[in-house]
């Protein structure tokens, strides 16, 4: 196994463009040429290592593979490029060997509150009508796949078998992209009296909600205007429910501010900002509330970059500010891809595309198939040496994040089918 420092190099969090179909270009900066790129390469695979198959075929992490770096960290972030089954088999590895190894307790989504609460609720009782309403709502995305909604059925699994104080708890941080679903989750916060006569024209709008109506995000504004007129009457009818309730509407006009933003003019960048301030937004909220705990969170990659970038200050940036609750304690994950197909969506049509991010030859020391583990931070480490973005700006790899996951030979996933939810 490897001896490393336990050194974590941090660059100022200023931002800088990123692209990230480039960013294993950023580890090895074309400028660098051909000695710096040896160094690279000796220092790759001297701090590097294979995530084997056990006898099932799934993949196992090695005990030990991190050493003993994860007490200081109260987040540990993956990030995967979507669409790629082995995606989810390195999720369910990943869970495993970070409830033994570092005793994580919450399970941060890339999906809105109202998700992390259906979640909760399958963990708890095993009811599988929870799952197929929520991913009747996600056709379209990247979630709805055989691969995601097999991934969760197995958490339920693995979470059944902890004793119940070390259950693992869904903690949902992204804008409410599915905002039907939202609104119908808020219906099952609501007590079956009488609201306040205040609120009881936003509570009947909520009760009468339907899954064609297309005024969800209108509904959003109501209520979020209406809460803060009336925020007494709603915690005194809420009671319990009234925190999880505030959250959704707020993670909701979120949503609309930053899809109204992405279709004036395709600003895509303008978009992005606008979710990943809420997601640390939301994280912070829920950090404040929730008993002490480690997270591991699986997201796209950007959200989990320590540095801002293409004027984004992405969800992991966000934790590393210095006002962050856990600025200093983010261990970040990159996973990298060659020689991939990946699943594509259009218009809620779903396709196939090839899918890389490395830059072709750097890896080719490596001469297996098995995902392989690199370390970037190390004391001797020359990623410090190559510029982390494209156009010269400033930041090293290892101020991105700490460890590169190579992977290679991935195949897409398969859009789910309602006789598959079963399998």
């Amino acid at each position: 196994m490897w001896t490393w420092s336990e050194r974590k190099h941090r660059a100022e969090k200023t931002g800088g463009r990123c692209l990230l179909a480039g960013l294993l270009l950023a580890i090895l900066c074309v400028a660098c040429r051909d000695g710096a790129t040896r160094q690279m390469r000796a220092y790759l695979a001297r701090n590097s290592a294979v995530i084997p198959s056990g006898a099932d075929g799934s993949l196992v992490i090695p005990a030990g593979i991190f050493e003993d770096t994860f007490g200081r960290y109260e987040v540990i972030l993956t990030g995967e490029s979507h669409g790629m089954a082995i995606n989810y088999a390195l999720r369910r590895a990943f869970l495993s060997y970070l409830k033994e190894a570092a005793e994580i307790k919450y399970l941060l989504l890339e999906m809105g509150p109202s998700q992390a609460g259906t979640l909760n609720r399958y963990l708890e009782t095993g009811d599988t009508a929870l799952l197929d309403e929520m991913y009747s709502y996600l056709k379209g995305t990247y979630e709805w796949t055989r691969e995601s909604y097999t991934f969760w059925r197995d958490v339920y699994t693995f979470n059944r078998a902890l004793p119940p104080e070390e259950r693992l708890i869904c903690v949902g941080i992204d804008i409410e992209h599915q905002v039907g679903y939202a609104l119908a989750y808020l219906r099952t916060l609501l007590p079956d009296a009488a609201a306040p006569e205040r609120i009881g024209p936003q509570i009947d709008l909520i009760r009468a909600f339907t899954r064609d109506d297309t005024t969800g995000f209108n509904a959003a504004t109501e209520l979020s205007a209406s809460i803060e007129a009336n925020e007494g009457d709603y915690k005194r009818y809420l009671d319990e429910n009234f925190f999880e309730f505030r959250l959704i509407v707020e993670s909701m006009v979120a949503a609309r501010e930053a899809y109204r933003a992405r279709k004036s003019g395709g600003r895509r960048v303008a978009f992005q900002r606008l979710r990943d301030a809420t997601m640390y937004a939301n994280f912070v909220q829920l950090y404040d509330r929730l008993p002490a705990g480690r997270y591991w969170g699986h997201f796209g990659g950007a959200h989990i970059f320590h540095m801002s970038s293409d004027n984004t200050e992405w969800f992991g940036a966000g934790l590393e500010r210095d006002d962050s609750p856990v600025g200093g304690r983010v261990l970040s994950i990159f996973f990298a891809y060659e020689r991939c197909t990946a699943m594509t969506r259009n218009g809620g049509a779903y396709g196939t595309s090839s899918a890389a991010n490395v830059l072709p030859g750097l890896f080719d020391f490596y001469g297996g198939s098995e995902p392989v583990l690199f370390k970037l931070t190390g004391d001797d480490s020359p990623a410090r040496l190559y510029q982390a973005v494209l156009h010269s700006e400033p930041g090293g790899s290892a101020e991105y994040f700490d460890y590169l996951l190579l992977i290679r030979d991935a195949t897409p996933t398969r859009p789910l089918r309602v006789s598959d939810d079963e399998d």
